[in-house]
């Protein structure tokens, strides 16, 4: 993960850092249940013809980093702060109000909503399959877009949208 602001406002290093901290368990979160979803509908659909779709677990982390800051940042956006909200001086400490627990719940809950979007689905298959080649890398630049698309209403950081066509054409016109 990288450490930097992804909105306007998006300030909170204190969350960035806590977020960095469990990255490689997003990570996994992402791809077991991009995995969960493809063998269900292979194992639906009766499918054969992508054989290595959701076995891959092994990955570069690399392929992954940006799709995953792009959600990081949207909890971010989503949640507001809340979870930095003061607690009155009777109540204790809650461990569920952790912002590694925030998070990784709120990435859980919004990766398993994806069988309403197989379009995301099918681009971590994608990269996970081609990791480090061409089509991999033109689908980690269509992956962010549909991201930056699903949380259409965030005040996104301009520049990440060019940045992600011009990789996504870039990527293409070698293709």
């Amino acid at each position: 993960m990288i450490v930097r602001g992804y909105f306007k406002d998006d300030e909170d290093i204190g969350s960035q850092w806590e977020q960095h901290a469990v990255y490689d368990e997003a990570l996994s979160i992402i791809v077991s249940s991009c995995n969960r979803h493809t063998n269900f509908a292979r194992s639906l659909l009766e499918d054969s013809r992508h054989k290595t779709w959701g076995t891959v677990n092994c990955y570069d982390h690399r392929t992954l980093q940006d799709a995953h800051d792009l959600l990081a940042a949207a909890w971010r956006y989503q949640d507001g702060g809340s979870y930095r909200q003061g607690k009155l001086p009777f109540e204790g400490e809650d461990p569920f109000d952790k912002v590694e627990v925030l998070w990784l719940n709120w990435l859980r809950h919004e990766v398993d909503g994806w069988t309403a979007r197989p379009h995301l689905v099918r681009s971590v298959q994608i990269i996970l399959s081609n990791q480090n080649k061409p089509l991999g890398s033109m689908t980690e630049s269509k992956l962010c877009l549909d991201i930056l698309d699903r949380f259409s209403n965030m005040p996104w950081d301009r520049k990440l949208c060019e940045v992600h066509e011009k990789d996504l054409y870039k990527e293409s016109a070698v293709k």
